[in-house]
């Protein structure tokens, strides 16, 4: 059901989007980009068979672990939040959560191109952690469904 206000023709013909209004844009833009940077690096890695000992093996992991798993994280945050009618996130707690991710695969990386285990165990460690967080946050519960009151944008 939608009130007076929420119907189309009193928003010019559309109906009123709660991504516009949380100031979200810019974050998903910025988040955006970082995988760009993976996919780039990937595809800059890729034809590097001659100066890279290991290019195919860089290029697939620098677009699976990099650019596929920033891009899960991100985009599973989103539609747990517009499929759920959850409260957004605290925009600390994602951006911490996306630099994690990517460091974690950073570390990853180098420590397998380096050969040092323990920086590769850590890394593996830390990316399991991350992607596990928002269901240590809340075990065995769905976030409180959106309502009038709890889902406006936050100053």
């Amino acid at each position: 059901m939608t009130s007076q206000l929420e119907r189309p023709e009193a928003t010019g013909g559309r109906y009123p989007s709660r991504f516009k209004q949380s100031g979200l844009r810019s974050r998903h833009l910025r988040a955006h980009a970082v995988v760009a940077v993976w996919a780039v690096l990937a595809l800059l890695a890729a034809p590097a068979r001659q100066s890279l000992p290991v290019a195919r093996w860089l290029a697939i992991h620098l677009f699976l672990l990099g650019a596929a798993t920033t891009a899960v994280v991100v985009w599973s945050e989103h539609f747990a939040v517009a499929l759920l009618h959850a409260r957004h996130l605290d925009e600390r707690w994602s951006d911490a959560r996306l630099a994690a991710v990517n460091l974690a695969v950073a570390g990853a990386l180098v420590g397998v191109w380096s050969d040092w285990p323990a920086l590769t165990g850590a890394a593996c460690a830390l990316s399991v952690g991350v992607l596990a967080a928002p269901a240590a946050r809340r075990p065995g519960s769905v976030p409180a469904p959106c309502t009038r009151s709890n889902c406006t944008p936050s100053a």
